[in-house]
């Protein structure tokens, strides 16, 4: 059978007589204008990354142990600082000052063991995302050593502490950066209110988000008339959230003002202090905010700056 198969194959294929045996398949041109797939050499890549590094979970478990000797040591300075008398004694600041920076050094040291490890290593999903916490913890724990040491420095020069404020609204979770586009929720965007030992702060009003700067919509066209933007427009929407145990989440925020162009972004509360309202305001965000498909349809803008949609200016 297979002598019989192989006879009838060879016959198929022969050329008839008298014509002139076809180009192999390789030789073939294509026709005119017809483009042709060449395929690419597969990458060779190293073989360190296409394996998980068992390794790694060794480094993480160390970092683990350090994370938790590194909180401990921030309650125990906290703890001195709210016990410690005033005017605090020189030695005693210069002591916690080279404790401070001690362990500030060995926070970026872990910080940046764990972002050689995500650049180089094939890690498992449960070791990525201690990786992740853990970085979010030294993070936080280098924002608290800035508080205790401006802290400190003021209690050497004082002898009550009075309404001194030391505090950040910390960005726990963000999705910048990247661009946004108008009326579509950003996504979560987590704050913390960080503290030093003795500042105690009672928000008067919500963590509100603002656009830094001067914004305005565009002009729209119907036909011949020229729709201009009310003068008391909203630029934001689900821009406001109260604190709730020293942390907010905004998850519904929305840009209605499309900018086509960079903006700066941040969020603030006020609080009263040292006899005085204050605010405290987060570190600025840049980002670029697109307009939306509804630009390109006068009737949904005309609809929204109806004078009955629009809002008070905030």
């Amino acid at each position: 059978m297979v002598g019989h198969w192989g006879i009838e194959n060879n016959r198929a294929s022969s050329p008839v007589s008298g014509q002139r045996a076809p180009p192999p398949a390789q030789q073939r041109a294509p026709p005119p204008g017809q483009r042709t797939f060449v395929p690419q050499r597969r990458k060779n890549f190293p073989a360190r990354l296409l394996e998980v590094d068992v390794s790694a979970e060794a480094k993480v478990l160390h970092i683990k142990d350090a994370v938790g000797s590194f909180q401990q040591e921030l309650v125990h300075i906290s703890n001195d600082l709210r016990s410690s008398a005033l005017p605090l004694p020189l030695p005693h600041y210069e002591g916690l000052l080279a404790q401070l920076e001690g362990m500030r050094e060995q926070a970026n040291m872990h910080l940046h063991t764990m972002n050689s490890l995500e650049a180089t290593c094939l890690l498992a999903p449960s070791v990525y995302r201690e990786i992740r916490n853990f970085s979010m913890e030294f993070s936080i724990g280098l924002r608290y050593i800035e508080l205790y040491k401006q802290e400190a420095h003021y209690m050497t020069q004082n002898q009550k502490y009075g309404g001194a404020v030391f505090a950040e609204l910390f960005i726990m979770e963000q999705p910048f950066p990247m661009t946004i586009k108008q009326h579509l929720n950003v996504g979560n965007i987590e704050l913390r209110l960080l503290t030093a030992s003795r500042t105690n702060i009672r928000p008067n009003t919500p963590v509100v988000a603002d656009i830094v700067g001067e914004v305005k919509p565009e002009e729209v066209k119907k036909g011949s008339t020229t729709k201009r933007p009310p003068k008391n427009f909203k630029k934001m929407e689900g821009h406001e959230e109260y604190l709730n145990q020293n942390s907010v989440t905004f998850q519904k925020l929305k840009f209605l003002v499309g900018t086509n162009c960079k903006v700066n972004f941040s969020f603030s509360f006020t609080f009263f202090g040292e006899r005085k309202f204050s605010s405290l305001f987060s570190a600025l965000f840049q980002i670029l905010i697109l307009f939306s498909l509804s630009k390109y349809y006068s009737e949904s803008l005309f609809n929204r700056w109806a004078p009955t949609m629009v809002p008070s200016e905030i």
